[in-house]
Formats: C-alpha cells, structure tokens, sequence
C-alpha cells in the first residue's frame, strides 16, 4: 500500500472467513505534468509576499509563460534541457538579490481523490514550496518564515547543481476532481547564488488494492450463545466508516467503536435464536460474507 490512511470504507472486501491473499487490481498511474516542454506560467520580477497567488482563482494572465524546463543556468548537463531563460537570480528585484520566483500551472484530475498519491520528480535550483489549490503541499528546503527574500539549502545535486532528480510522494488532501493549480515557488541558497531551476513531473497514482481481513470474531462458521457486536480487523487503516456499513441478515448494524485504526466493533440487535447471521459488508468480493449460528441457550466458557 502506498498511502496507509486512504482508504475509504466503501471499498472494503466483503467479509469472507480470513480472505488472506485475496486482493483487488493494482495501482493505476495518471501521467499528469511532464517534466520538459510543459508550459508553466512565472513571474520573476514581483515580490508576492501577502499575496495569495497559489489559490486558484488568482489571475496569472499577466504572467510570463514558457515550457519547462525554466532556468539561468550555464550546466552543461543542465542547459540542453532548459526551453524558457529565466533572469540572473542575482538581478535584484524590489531591492532582493536571491529572489524567490513563483511558478503555476494547471492541471485535470479525472476521477475521485480518494486513494491518491502524488509523485513528484523535479529539477530544482537551490529549493522550493509546493501548494496545491493554494494548500500547502509540501516544503523542500526553504527556511520558515517562507517570504520573498527567504533563503534554503542547496539544490541535492553534485555541486549543488539540479542534476538530479528531486523525488518524493504526498497523499495531498487539497486534489480535486477536474481542474487543479498546482503552485510552487522556487528559493536560492544565498543572495550570491548564480542560477535558477525548475521542471516537475508529475503523476498521480490510484491505490485501487482494498486492504484485506486478517481476523473476525466471531469466526466463520462459529455458534454463540448471543451476538450483539462484530469485530472487524484488517491489514492496513481505513477510514469514513459508519454504522449501516455492515449488514446482519440485510439489516445495518446501530452502532460502532474504534478500537484501533484498522479495528472496528458492529453493534446491532440480537438476532433470534437459532438465526443463521450473515455479517457482510458492501460487497466487490466474490464471497458475500460469513455465518454463524446464534443458540441463546448454548452454555459457553
């Protein structure tokens, strides 16, 4: 599993006797900003500071704008990438050398957001922070208090050059389904630093693999003296869980309690004795549930 608290209770196999091994499909893997020749809109030559410019509905139209990458640098293992010059980050800008430049771009998300993880490869020089739908997404190296004139660490490269990939993967709780702005604002190591980098790709990835039942009590096939409750535990967390989750004999459950993030007790009436119960929850597995058989009058230690 890729993002342990994703899941969504809707999705859950239907509970069968310990359906070890038993999973759904793999991860699908949505190419959403290539790394070159993805025009990005910039500005270099505003400070921003108490603007909000990563929200969506802020007017980038008078921005420049150029494919990726974006770039003052004179690397040669860097250059014949760059598509779009950028200016010297030692050109002062509202009295700042070593100025922050701020990047946009939009982008479309299909489907749902549950289960999401976004991955990330950049070329940054020196550092950057990420906003999605003007939420912060993530920090790569700038120092707080973030501002205009705020320096970070160096770009990972040799030298502290972005000839490397900078990689890494967020949950992002701001996607949306359809458009989204994906932000980000791109920091120098020092007001002398001579170059500025910045490309993204970026992929978005759909966890469609359901989390598996480890243990049930009671067990399938099992006969009781009573039933009341389920308990429900499972390989990995799940989330949004709610009562009328879980059906016994085709009625939902009244009640339930967390127990941990991947355990759950149903609550529910007793059903009659020697009712055949058939806990199941919302079915995509082929098995729809389990039973055991509820005797009042059965004496059990």
């Amino acid at each position: 599993m890729h993002v342990t608290l994703s899941k969504r209770f809707r999705v859950l196999a239907a509970i069968a006797a310990l359906a070890v091994g038993e999973t759904g499909a793999l991860a699908d893997v949505v190419d959403l900003i290539p790394l070159t020749n993805t025009v990005w809109r910039f500005n270099q030559s505003s400070n921003l500071d108490g603007v909000n410019w990563a929200a969506p509905a802020y007017n980038d139209t008078n921005w420049q704008s150029g494919p990726s990458l974006l770039a003052f640098e004179n690397n040669t293992a860097i250059a014949p990438l760059v598509s779009s010059p950028l200016n010297d980050p030692r050109t002062a800008v509202a009295g700042v050398r070593g100025h922050a430049y701020y990047f946009r771009i939009h982008f479309n998300w299909p489907y749902t957001t549950n289960n999401v993880t976004l991955r990330f490869s950049c070329r940054i020089d020196d550092c950057a922070v990420f906003y999605l739908n003007g939420v912060l997404l993530t920090n790569a190296g700038v120092f707080t208090p973030v501002s205009f004139s705020q320096s970070g660490r160096p770009a990972l490269g040799g030298g502290s050059e972005a000839t490397v990939d900078e990689e890494f993967a967020i949950a992002p709780t701001s996607l949306m389904m359809g458009d989204n702005v994906l932000a980000v604002e791109v920091h120098q190591i020092g007001a002398d630093s001579t170059d500025i980098v910045w490309g993204a790709r970026v992929t978005g990835e759909v966890d469609n693999t359901p989390p598996l039942l480890v243990n049930s009590t009671p067990s399938d096939g099992a006969i009781v003296p009573s039933l009341s409750s389920v308990e429900v535990v499972f390989n990995e967390a799940v989330r949004n869980v709610d009562a009328t989750d879980l059906l016994v004999n085709g009625q939902p459950a009244t009640n339930f309690i967390t127990a941990a993030a991947n355990e759950y007790f149903f609550q529910f009436p007793t059903p009659r004795q020697g009712w055949c119960s058939s806990p199941s929850l919302p079915p995509w597995h082929h098995r729809p549930g389990w039973e055991c058989v509820c005797r009042h009058e059965l004496d059990l230690p």
